[in-house]
């Protein structure tokens, strides 16, 4: 089933669930009473119908282009509720669950940064000003006829919020056609077909596990198993065999996921394990390090790993998903650039094996031709924001403060190069673009991760 770029994403899912009601369209895998995991399958028709019952409760509560607050753990009921919303034509704000040593304070300033008129949250919670509705409190009702609130391609389907963690958070407007242009694209990019197996531990409520592993596989058909971000970090030997017992042939995570199964899952363990039909292993959401990709082909070649699966892609919310990415089946290159003239933020190429070199990763070409962007630096006037434009570039911001009355659009890319917002590094002639420093974090005070050079038309 093709997504175009103006049908809307929950036409596709409902149409899905319409033709295919008994097909699986995700797993969940609970760790948290049995040390391997217990399986829960999530079928089409069953979304479908749980979606419809919360769907008629957020209607009798909020109005269409109300704000709603998602924070549900990792599960059936994140998912659940988020389509609910679309369904509703509520605004869906996905943020992460409130728990005792998480900062709370960081979703109360998101919920009242875009006016948050509901939430949908487990029984458990209560502490909130605003009205909340259970979703795993609704049972589906075959008797209630309801329609699914049309939408349009330029309204917004959800608001994408950073963490807060280092600044006020901000939210960027994601619209329908947003939707359904990433997933017409990724498809591409990504080779789906009816061998593909998605496996994924990421938080829903980040843009990296929504879009991967909600948005593409319920729009396409693609099986999606879930595991909880804790059960990872937990034991990591518990991702490495979902990839190989489901013989997964696409996952995406942080850097830091690479290095902790290298680090904590020892050659004992390693012993069965299959990774031969994995062709994309995505890694972004923080700098991507040469190393880390060195020692996890090392320790995973004899188990089926093929260095060519390594994708180090740079995204950011303002695009929705991914900007750059390496194409399937080529390894990653690596480019030196003067670490002196870097920090001045000048770019230069030097050779690989100069102490005065830093090198980088390639995070690959535009994942689409019709893409501008720019490195975003410190010195940039206050405001200025790496810029991007593509069918699924989202429009604009949701401003810090005044509750969403106005919005700011996002830097044009003519503003962002006169802004002293430097053109990227182009690493060859056909301008791959340098994802982060290997091997080093990116420090606030040097030139920020880079996209790729302009190929606008």
């Amino acid at each position: 089933m093709r997504v175009r770029s103006e049908t809307a994403w929950t036409t596709a899912v409902r149409q899905r669930a319409e033709s295919h009601p008994e097909q699986v369209a995700m797993t969940f895998v609970d760790y948290s009473t049995e040390p391997w995991g217990r399986a829960r399958n999530l079928t089409y028709g069953e979304l479908d119908a749980r979606v419809r019952a919360v769907g008629e409760r957020l209607r009798q509560v909020a109005r269409p282009g109300d704000r709603a607050a998602i924070l549900c753990p990792t599960g059936v009921d994140f998912v659940v509720g988020f389509v609910a919303c679309l369904y509703a034509g509520v605004i869906a704000v996905p943020l992460s669950a409130p728990g005792p040593y998480r900062h709370n304070d960081r979703i109360a300033l998101a919920m009242d940064d875009c006016g948050c008129a509901v939430a949908l949250a487990p029984r458990s919670f209560h502490e909130t000003t605003v009205r909340i509705i259970h979703p795993d409190d609704i049972e589906p009702d075959p008797s209630i006829q309801w329609t699914p609130a049309p939408c349009e391609p330029a309204e917004t389907a959800y608001l994408q919020y950073t963490s807060g963690s280092t600044r006020h958070p901000a939210g960027v407007r994601v619209t329908h056609r947003n939707m359904a242009a990433v997933v017409g694209q990724s498809r591409t990019s990504l080779r789906f077909d009816e061998h593909s197996t998605i496996v994924s531990w990421s938080p829903l409520f980040h843009d990296l596990g929504l879009v991967f592993g909600v948005i593409l596989p319920l729009a396409t058909g693609v099986p999606v198993l879930h595991m909880s971000p804790l059960a990872f970090v937990r034991e990591p030997l518990r991702w490495l065999r979902l990839l190989s017992d489901r013989r997964a042939t696409h996952m995406l995570c942080p850097n830091f996921g690479f290095d902790m199964c290298v680090d904590r899952v020892p050659a004992a363990q390693r012993a069965g394990l299959d990774l031969s039909p994995l062709v994309y292993a995505g890694n972004g959401a923080e700098p991507v390090r040469a190393r880390s990709l060195a020692r996890f082909t090392e320790a995973f070649a004899p188990y089926g790993f093929r260095p060519a699966a390594h994708t180090p892609v740079y995204g950011l919310a303002e695009a929705t998903f991914v900007v750059t990415t390496v194409p399937l089946d080529q390894e990653p290159p690596v480019r030196s650039f003067d670490r002196a003239d870097l920090h001045a933020g000048r770019v230069r190429r030097i050779g690989d094996a100069t102490r005065a070199g830093s090198p980088w990763w390639a995070a690959g070409s535009p994942s689409t031709r019709r893409y501008g962007s720019w490195i975003w630096r410190p010195d940039c006037p206050r405001g200025r924001r790496t810029s991007a434009r593509s069918g699924y570039a989202a429009p604009t911001s949701v401003p810090a403060t005044g509750r969403t009355t106005g919005r700011r659009s996002s830097v044009p890319p003519s503003t962002a190069r006169t802004a002293g917002c430097v053109p990227a590094i182009s690493a060859s002639s056909t301008g791959i673009a340098c994802s982060s420093p290997a091997g080093s974090r990116t420090s606030s005070s040097s030139t920020a991760v880079t996209t790729t050079r302009a190929t606008l038309s």
